[in-house]
Formats: structure tokens, sequence, C-alpha cells
């Protein structure tokens, strides 16, 4: 919404909406929806009605959701290319791309050699819960003879199909070749040939001391507090004393 706002308004506005989309269900949605209308009013109803409710309302999401936001993921993989954060920008993503092409090479060749249906790991887990809750109904027939009843079923089915061997075998089926030379772009320089080469001026400012920052970038979805910086006047997570904008 843009235009002018009472002190407050906007945010408060801004608040119910985030609300209203990340509510789990229908009831709360419509319980926020309807919380964000009275302080919204019509505009706030043609906002809501111009976008579709599945494309920013958790509760109308078609696909699987889950009742928690993580970084785990994001986390596992930045301490996975710890070393080449340090490395320069090309060289970086080169180091990055040979990890992630040698990790898919070996769990392709691991693959194959799956012969269950559930990956190993799972397939242990659901052999441990299975013999913790089974459940046997013995009939006496004799001293020595017993008739065992169950229910025969496979339990692998009710296993999500994500931990299959063959969703496995999906995920790293498509290798990453490597970057032929042909393909960057690199001119061939003779010495005789002149080339004009772009002019690269250092920085404005010099880079602050200390060690560089490894903090992740948080998610939209985390609340973080920002203040607006004394020498550059931008908002952000940082003061003067951290500012690392060029200034003329």
């Amino acid at each position: 919404m843009s235009g002018r706002a009472a002190n407050g308004f906007r945010e408060r506005v801004v608040s119910l909406f985030n609300d209203c989309a990340l509510a789990p269900t229908v009831l709360d949605f419509e319980n926020c929806v309807n919380e964000l209308f009275e302080v919204g009013g019509d505009r706030a109803k043609e906002f809501v009605a111009s976008i579709p409710l599945y494309n920013w309302a958790n509760a109308y999401f078609p696909g699987k959701r889950y009742g928690e936001m993580t970084s785990n993921a994001v986390e596992s993989f930045n301490n996975w290319i710890l070393e080449a954060r340090k490395l320069p920008v090309l060289k970086c993503v080169d180091t990055i791309r040979v990890q992630i092409m040698t990790q898919m090479c070996e769990r392709k060749q691991l693959s194959r050699k799956l012969n269950g249906v559930l990956c190993p790991e799972y397939d242990a887990k659901l052999r441990e819960f299975f013999n913790k809750g089974r459940t046997w109904t013995v009939f006496g027939s004799s001293d020595e003879v017993f008739e065992v009843s169950s229910l025969p079923a496979d339990v692998s089915n009710y296993i999500d199909p994500l931990y299959t061997a063959d969703a496995f075998r999906l995920s790293y089926d498509y290798p990453i070749h490597p970057v032929p030379i042909s393909t960057l772009g690199v001119a061939e320089v003779s010495e005789n040939s002149a080339v004009i080469l772009p002019l690269i001026l250092p920085p404005k400012t010099r880079r602050p001391r200390g060690r560089p920052k490894v903090a992740r970038i948080r998610s939209r979805g985390e609340k973080v507090r920002q203040i607006r910086c004394g020498r550059c006047k931008k908002l952000g997570n940082h003061n003067r004393k951290r500012c690392k904008e060029a200034c003329d």
C-alpha cells in the first residue's frame, strides 16, 4: 500500500498482513484477514483480492506445509563451503561447483548399490519401530505347538516416498559437468595485438579493520530490528563504525 499513513498505521497493517500469510489453518486465516479488513478498510480488501491466496497465504498453499521455519539446510550448506567462502568470487564459485559435482558423482555411485525399497538409514529405523510396535496374538494348541496371528502388510508403503531408494537415485541422476574453457569467452591475446581493457579503479573507501564478518543472511520471515547508519544514512543492521558502504 502506498500513500501517507498515520504513525504506526502502516506497521500495524503490515503486521496483520504477515499474520494472515503465516496462519496455519483456514480458520486462523479468516480471523486474521477479518482483523486486517477492520484496520485497513477497503484498500486492504482490494489489495488482498488482487492476488491469489495460494501465492501468499500459508493456509491455502497447495503443496506440503510444515509448522516451523528453519534454516538448518542453509546453515549446513554454509558450513560445508566454509573454506570456499574465503576465496575470491570466481574461485569460490568454481570450488563450490567442484564440491557439488564430486558429491553428485559419489552419491550416484552409492545409489547403484541400494537394493531395498528404502534408504538404509530409514530402513533401519523402520525395522526398529516395527519391532517395538508390532503385536502378536498367540493361541495355545498344545504344550509344543502355538498359532501366531497378525495382520500382514507392507509397512514401507506408509513411508514418505522421499525416503525411498528410487527417490535417492533420482536426486543424483543428473550429473554436473565441468565447464569447458571454450564457453568462458576467454579471448586469445597475442603479444602484438592491442586489447583495450576496462579501467578498474580502487574502491573509494578502505577495507575496515579486523576479520570480515561471516554471519549468515537472515531470511525474510525473521524479524530483525533495523537501524539507520549515521555514515551512509541507510537502514540496515550496521552502524557508523561497521559501515562498509562506499561514500564520496
